[in-house]
């Protein structure tokens, strides 16, 4: 009899424990362990660390980072679109993990567990918040202006030009430009008057000058129309467009009516072609389209090109909003292939952008760093279905640099001092939005 009584305490003692366990293993609030996450900002990261565990049979440190506050008793066993397991751990002194990719957001909640014997010990959730620069609207053409931490973009949801602080994230100025259209051709010229800087501003119909940086309006200069692809200000009085157009498909205009001072024929005049300068003091020009590149100089007084340099070099892929130079203007990249050339238009170097043989990566822009030693790259993969922006030394092209963006469409990317300069449209819950930050990758 009392072996029997003795059998029956036993059993009940190990359904006891056995459903104390269970109870562990779904709700984690085994209170033995208990676990504090801390965060700290650094730079565009947040630096997580905690104590290290005492527990038994230790598995794993697994760090969760969300959207929302993540609740009590979710096994992070897997990954949705709200939160993702971005660290795991084996090694039980190893107690921080700096976040380098975390989505640009207003703020983020992470959480981190250990994995033990099947179960999971969890911390409280801890928010991060972040000071982004958003300015409601939408850009499409970016301009950043030299030696200066401006940038000037133009927001065609509101049909305004706005000038930006991206160091002190600032909005300085914003007009309305008058009797002016074609936002997506916008070319800007940065000049010194009367000790100030003024910019002159085309956007296919009509020349317009601004003094900043409060962005006051002085006298229309032209109201010539230019149905056109691209244009490049030129030294002197000239200024050279590409369009589509039989006969005048390159021009080189004046300056200040746009008026044609001589055009000539291209037999690819129906697709869209870039132009820019290589070399101001020689106006040796580039002009590239998706068939050919184009080398020439210009004469300052005749407008006759000489010494024609032409390849032909197909690409599929896509042309760049705008050829991307090198400080020494000896290299450009004008193309979604990431191909590197020089001024004898010989492929020099490319830019790896595939990492995964799984999917097909894309060139979306580039930029030279100041002193020409990097090359930044913002790709579209595919294969993550992620914007980066990589950061190649040049000319090696070693991978030195990533920085994964989340949830904005970047539209510019720009080397500066230190780093470099996202401009991006992104959503938000009061509408379409421009996102502006500097990136130290």
């Amino acid at each position: 009899m009392k072996f029997l009584l003795h059998l029956s305490i036993l059993l009940l003692t190990g359904l006891l424990l056995s459903t104390c366990k269970e109870q562990i293993e779904t709700d984690n609030t085994d209170k033995k362990f208990p676990l504090i996450l801390r965060a700290e900002r650094q730079g565009d990261g947040v630096k997580l660390s905690w104590d290290p565990s005492n527990v038994s049979n230790f598995d794993k440190y697994i760090v969760v980072r969300s959207f929302e506050p993540l609740p009590s008793g979710l096994r992070p066993t897997f990954q949705g679109g709200q939160f993702n397991i971005v660290h795991e751990s084996s090694s039980q002194t190893n107690t921080s993990f700096i976040d380098n990719n975390v989505p640009i957001v207003d703020q983020i909640f992470y959480k981190i567990y250990i994995a033990f014997d099947n179960r999971f010990v969890e911390s409280d959730n801890i928010k991060v918040e972040f000071n982004n620069f958003i300015l409601q609207g939408n850009a499409s053409v970016i301009r950043f202006l030299p030696d200066s931490n401006w940038v000037l973009y133009n927001d065609e949801f509101n049909t305004q030009i706005k000038l930006v602080n991206y160091e002190t994230s600032k909005l300085i100025s914003e007009v309305q430009p008058q009797s002016i259209i074609g936002f997506d051709n916008m070319v800007v010229e940065f000049y010194e008057k009367d000790g100030k800087t003024n910019l002159r501003w085309w956007a296919n119909l009509g020349i317009q000058n601004y003094t900043l940086p409060n962005l006051s309006l002085g006298s229309n200069t032209s109201t010539e129309q230019f149905p056109g692809y691209a244009m490049a200000i030129g030294s002197g009085n000239h200024i050279y467009t590409t369009q589509y157009d039989y006969t005048n498909a390159f021009t080189v205009r004046n300056k200040n009516t746009l008026a044609i001072i001589k055009g000539y024929y291209r037999s690819e005049y129906y697709l869209r072609r870039l132009v820019t300068i290589l070399d101001p003091a020689t106006n040796l020009i580039l002009e590239t389209s998706q068939s050919n590149s184009t080398t020439f100089n210009v004469n300052s007084t005749s407008a006759l090109l000489t010494n024609i340099k032409e390849k032909f070099v197909p690409v599929q892929a896509g042309l760049l909003a705008q050829i991307v130079i090198s400080p020494d203007r000896q290299y450009f990249i004008r193309d979604a292939l990431g191909e590197i050339y020089d001024r004898d238009l010989e492929t020099n170097q490319k830019i790896p952008l595939t990492q995964s043989p799984f999917g097909s990566t894309f060139l979306q822009d580039a930029s030279f760093s100041l002193d020409g030693q990097y090359v930044y790259a913002q790709v579209f993969d595919q294969s993550q279905g992620a914007i980066s922006i990589r950061k190649f030394a040049f000319p090696s092209m070693e991978l030195v640099g990533e920085r994964v963006l989340s949830g904005i469409n970047p539209k510019r990317i720009q080397a500066v001092q230190g780093g470099v300069v996202v401009v991006a449209n992104i959503s938000t819950n009061q509408g379409n939005a421009v996102f502006i930050k500097k990136f130290e990758l």
